[in-house]
């Protein structure tokens, strides 16, 4: 399978999250199709998004998710 690898760098009072994904060899004859999904618009561009999104939530309102 392909590998995923996430770096976060502190800027500051925010955080660079470098992604890098690589390995699509792996999947042999998919590995190219496999790629370009990832690499279109609801691939890793609206997984980031989102998880940005839920990063910011958790930032204002910490309280949101938790269950008793």
């Amino acid at each position: 399978a392909s590998q995923v690898e996430a770096r976060f760098e502190a800027l500051g009072d925010r955080t660079r999250v470098t992604l890098v994904h690589d390995g699509f060899e792996r999947h042999a004859t998919d590995g190219p199709a496999y790629r370009d999904a990832l690499a279109a618009d609801r691939g890793w561009p609206m997984i980031l998004d989102r998880y940005a999104a839920r990063v910011r939530r958790s930032v204002e309102a910490p309280w949101e998710g938790l269950t008793t």
